[in-house]
């Protein structure tokens, strides 16, 4: 009788998610910068190919990254990871 059953289906889980991963080495790359803008919790990035990077200073150790490639950042901002909205920016520079 196995008695880690949990562990093994855990093993089987990631390894069978590992073998369905996207290499990212075929993706297209974003094109250089153009141009930025700097809030005082946010920087966007703008490329030459219309894609954008958008860094936010969420806490000292935490900063959040949205990108769209080929396209401007949707205006529907919202996190599947993280369910705070109410952060307190700290002390940063670019």
């Amino acid at each position: 009788m196995v008695k880690n059953i949990p562990s093994i289906v855990a093993l089987v889980v990631v390894f069978a998610v590992a073998s369905f991963a996207q290499d990212i080495t075929t993706l297209d790359k974003i094109g250089p910068i153009t141009s930025f803008e700097k809030t005082d919790k946010t920087v966007t990035f703008h490329c030459n190919d219309n894609s954008t990077v958008q860094l936010t200073v969420m806490a000292p150790d935490l900063v959040r990254i949205r990108t769209s490639f080929a396209k401007l950042l949707p205006s529907r901002d919202h996190s599947w990871a993280i369910a705070k909205t109410d952060w307190t920016t700290p002390r940063w520079s670019l």
